[in-house]
């Protein structure tokens, strides 16, 4: 036998080959990534896990008699001669530029008293809470605007009511107590507790379409391995690339007529 001729069963790989086999099955591979994607949507809604934002608008001002609040209303109650159904003169407490200086000054001041152990520490014995002031400072998320006098405080957890409690008792905190830390100015709150639901693990979205992939490539590697592996002489393509001999004739498969 020459040693150049091509032992049986023994080929390079066929790419060719390998897409038309792939694209002969892919029926297969499409219904086994909806079966995966299926698999994933439904692991992802029965484990996935809910995160509860409560949170509020406070203002800081300069002067506590210019705006009164009160929390256990839906909308707040502003005093402010601008606001006023009677036309009254201006009094000593009537906001000046200064004063909305000297407030946007403040904010950032305040942002770091609302977290601080002086507000949280209270809440946490009121409440009764079974956490440290470490574990609720990371729960609490003060934000504040450029040149606003406004913080937006939010509590997060994983329990609805606990954080709309939260949320209320730091609400609840007086402007005193708050301006007596900040030395300067003072913080209240001024709108109500809005309370939202978002998922956070894991992603219905991403599981979803990451078990499809998975599925998809998981197929195609079977289809991979069935045609690495195969003995099997399907047409006279594999009779020369098997055998290495040339094809004479093809003789057609004939159905049993009765």
């Amino acid at each position: 036998m020459d040693d150049k001729e091509t032992p049986i069963y023994e080929e390079d790989l066929n790419l060719m080959h390998l897409c038309r086999e792939l694209m002969h099955h892919w029926y297969v591979i499409v219904a086994v990534a909806l079966i995966a994607a299926l698999a994933g949507f439904l692991f992802s809604k029965a484990y996935r896990t809910y995160e509860y934002t409560a949170s509020f608008d406070m203002i800081v001002t300069a002067k506590l008699t210019s705006v009164k609040i009160d929390p256990t209303k839906k909308s707040p109650v502003i005093n402010h001669p601008k606001f006023s159904s009677k036309n009254k003169e201006p009094d000593k407490n009537e906001i000046t530029e200064e004063d909305i200086a000297l407030a946007k000054s403040l904010v950032d001041t305040y942002a770091s008293v609302i977290q601080s152990n002086v507000v949280l520490e209270p809440v946490i014995d009121i409440l009764g809470l079974d956490m440290t002031y470490s574990d609720l400072r990371d729960m609490v998320t003060v934000k504040t605007e450029d040149h606003s006098q406004i913080l937006h405080v939010s509590v997060c957890g994983d329990d609805e009511v606990q954080v709309k409690k939260i949320a209320q008792q730091i609400g609840r905190v007086p402007p005193q107590l708050l301006s007596k830390t900040a030395r300067a100015g003072f913080c209240q709150m001024f709108s109500k507790i809005e309370t939202e639901q978002t998922g956070v693990s894991p992603s219905v979205k991403k599981i979803t379409v990451l078990s499809a992939f998975l599925g998809a490539f998981f197929a195609i590697g079977l289809l991979f391995l069935r045609f690495l592996f195969s003995n099997y002489i399907e047409n006279d393509e594999d009779v020369q690339s098997y055998l290495n001999l040339p094809v004479v004739g093809v003789i057609p498969a004939i159905k049993e007529v009765k």
